[in-house]
């Protein structure tokens, strides 16, 4: 599975099983959408949602 948020050009594989860490420092406020880059199986095109920075 991936992460992707292209307006922050932040992106990330995620590996089941294994904990996954992220720095992320946006530059700017708004709501960003992200979304599964990586087809991952049944279910993958609802892998997505916004990341609001206040």
């Amino acid at each position: 599975m991936g992460f992707n948020v292209p307006d922050l050009k932040v992106r990330t594989d995620i590996i089941p099983n294994i904990k996954t860490r992220l720095a992320l420092m946006p530059d700017k406020v708004g709501e960003f959408p992200f979304y599964c880059d990586i087809f991952c199986g049944s279910g993958h095109e609802d892998m997505s949602g916004v990341l609001i920075v206040t």
